[in-house]
């Protein structure tokens, strides 16, 4: 089996499953910045503010498209009522997730793979709402940009974990 940050074979007994990908044990406990660099990925993250800001530049991504995942707040179950939502038919994902894109088809297609779903539900829960600066993850020009103000700390083990969420959603992305 191999891993899919750092794509060294390892036993399968020593592989994780975390929101859709293998990781091996060392992977799933530092920073992915190295791994990420290596399969082709430029990344930068940073915590500013109590937030955390990741950039993540998706190869061969088409320039065109545009991808906004949010916390579903109440606006938006009133604004639904005049724009189209993709709804990817999980009822605990698309409760909990707003999504505005510029091609509903290709986010169906992208969404409808658990690990992304998986994914993107640890990054956009226990946030903080009501921030001047909304908690969002979005593709757009080929560039996976993520920030977000979780109500917890910003621990260095925390930190650790939105990265890695972070690296997953590049990998998924790029699978697509």
């Amino acid at each position: 089996m191999v891993c899919a940050l750092c794509q060294n074979n390892t036993p399968a007994g020593q592989l994780d499953r975390f929101s859709g990908v293998d990781l091996c044990d060392y992977c799933r406990v530092t920073d992915p910045s190295e791994s990420l660099t290596a399969l082709g990925f430029a990344v930068a993250w940073d915590v500013k503010f109590m937030r955390f800001v990741a950039s993540v530049h998706l190869p061969d991504q088409r320039a065109d498209f545009y991808l906004r995942c949010t916390p579903e707040l109440w606006h938006h179950k009133v604004a639904k009522w005049v724009i189209h939502e993709v709804q990817v038919g999980d009822p605990a994902f698309d409760k909990r997730v707003f999504i505005r894109t510029s091609d509903p088809d290709r986010a169906s297609e992208i969404l409808a793979n658990d690990g992304m779903q998986s994914a993107l539900l640890s990054l956009l829960t226990g946030l903080r709402t009501n921030e001047l600066i909304a908690s969002h993850v979005t593709v757009e020009r080929g560039v996976l940009q993520v920030n977000i103000r979780p109500t917890d700390s910003l621990s260095p083990e925390r930190t650790q974990e939105l990265q890695l969420e972070t690296a997953v959603l590049a990998l998924h992305l790029r699978a697509t």
